[in-house]
């Protein structure tokens, strides 16, 4: 058991479990192959790590004289590192940026700065971007009717490897609300990579009639 069995890069985290071993020695941990630098406490039924950088969702695995352990899942919250752009009219494409969003379809709201859920409002994800809108680095949405300038909060898929997850500051970034005429959007670049001189398709919306 994982106590807690999701958090971020530097947080404490507390295994419970049987056999650990009285004292750490040469014993180790690793979250999905990195290795555990920090260690605190340890005994023969619990041990505590500091989450190391590198490290994403996946399995945990204590390693004691040479055993591995079973696996357990740790979870890492999402981060949102910024909006681009950070303000934008209604209607606009926004790209929220981060990591730890999984690889399903979450939910990202428009919370303004108020306390009344009235003033959420929940965005959509553009149809001309169908199947690119969501990874797990980034997400593609539609500035909704009445977004208010606040807190964009993201809320991962139930079913992803991220979990549902609300509760920590770094699951939301601040929006702008303008006036300024609505721009263009983009989906995607096909192909994504090429080299110069090389023709690159973009998909998106409003990119005008003609060039």
């Amino acid at each position: 058991q994982l106590v807690p069995d999701h958090g971020g890069v530097k947080d404490l985290v507390e295994l419970k479990g049987d056999n650990l071993g009285d004292t750490q020695g040469d014993s180790s941990v690793s979250v999905v192959g990195v290795r555990v630098s920090k260690y605190g406490q340890w005994s023969d039924i619990s041990a505590t790590v500091t989450i190391p950088d590198g490290a994403y969702t996946g399995p945990l695995v204590a390693t004691v004289v040479g055993q591995r352990s079973n696996p357990v899942t740790f979870t890492m919250d999402p981060v949102i590192n910024h909006l681009s752009p950070s303000g934008a009219p209604e209607g606009s494409w926004m790209s929220v940026i981060g990591k730890n969003f999984g690889s399903n379809q979450g939910k990202i709201v428009f919370e303004g700065n108020s306390q009344d859920p009235s003033d959420d409002r929940e965005a959509t994800l553009p149809e001309e971007c169908s199947g690119t809108q969501w990874t797990d680095t980034s997400v593609i949405v539609v500035v909704q009717k009445g977004a208010k300038s606040g807190l964009v909060r993201l809320t991962t898929a139930p079913n992803t490897p991220a979990g549902a997850l609300t509760t920590t500051p770094d699951h939301s970034s601040a929006y702008t609300h303008t006036n300024d005429p609505v721009g263009p959007g983009l989906c995607r670049l096909i192909p994504p990579t090429g080299v110069v001189g090389g023709s690159v398709v973009a998909v998106g919306t409003r990119l005008g009639d003609a060039t």
